[in-house]
């Protein structure tokens, strides 16, 4: 969930599977913060708000490849609490199966509720990255939370960064590629790769 936090004027845009829950989590006990519409975009935010035209922005954006393998653990996760027969079918058949299933290779999953966990992260910050005055990585987000903190002056929340909503405890994801799988990520998050430069 995307949120605003008028005491210290910044707009955070929640990118799901990249912290975005450890993240709100530390602003829910520290401060009030204002919720806006699950899943939406930076631009979108602004044009519905006009008293925060001036406030800075933030979001954390997260390896594709990473991001992929983690969204398939919290899928499988997700059918078995909600008891989707189908779709944990499907999901059990493994990693590779479900990349190149029609379900993730087409467009199909666009009637999904889900649509929005297969779509670049730079679509939320509108295809900019200028867009975006704090960008924080998964990757290095202990470093880059610091210098957030210090920049916002926000010192009161420097150790506050819980680890919350994860699917499990990953292994190495590169394991569970192959070269036909690790193309299906790079074809479908080019523009993530190239403007966050990622690499496998």
């Amino acid at each position: 969930m995307s949120f605003i936090v008028h005491k210290h004027k910044f707009v955070f845009v929640h990118i799901p599977k990249t912290a975005g829950k450890s993240i709100e989590m530390v602003f829910r006990s520290n401060c009030q913060k204002q919720k806006v519409l699950r899943h939406t975009k930076l631009s979108q935010i602004y044009n519905q708000h006009n008293e925060i035209k001036n406030y800075k922005s933030i979001t954390c954006v997260r390896d594709p490849w990473n991001r992929q393998y983690s969204m398939y653990l919290y899928l499988i996760q997700r059918a078995t609490m909600k008891k989707q027969t189908q779709k944990l079918t499907l999901l059990n058949k493994g990693f590779e199966n479900y990349l190149t299933s029609d379900y993730y290779e087409h467009d199909d999953h666009k009637k999904d509720w889900f649509h929005h966990l297969y779509t670049n992260q730079i679509e939320w910050i509108d295809n900019d990255i200028k867009n975006v005055d704090f960008l924080l990585k998964f990757e290095t987000l202990v470093h880059d939370w610091t210098k957030l903190v210090d920049a916002l002056k926000l010192p009161d929340v420097r150790h506050s960064l819980p680890k919350i909503n994860t699917s499990q405890q990953l292994p190495d994801y590169k394991n569970f590629y192959n070269l036909q799988t690790k193309r299906i990520i790079e074809k479908r998050f080019e523009r993530d790769i190239d403007t966050f430069k990622y690499t496998f």
